[in-house]
């Protein structure tokens, strides 16, 4: 993620995880989908506001 993986398969090409039996990748998917919000937290002008909620602003 750090590398700027943003799906399951691109995670995998670089780690290798989810290439084998698969019961990890809903758990990859979530830290991904984690990571993507963090990065949207970091970038909101109002921090303590997701950005959705900006929309009726």
């Amino acid at each position: 993620m750090a590398d700027g993986a943003k799906n399951v398969k691109q995670l995998s090409r670089r780690t290798g995880c989810g290439t084998q039996c698969g019961r990890c990748v809903p758990t990859v998917r979530e830290m991904l989908q984690d990571n993507a919000a963090q990065r949207q937290a970091e970038r909101s002008p109002f921090p303590s506001l997701p950005l959705a909620n900006l929309a009726g602003i």
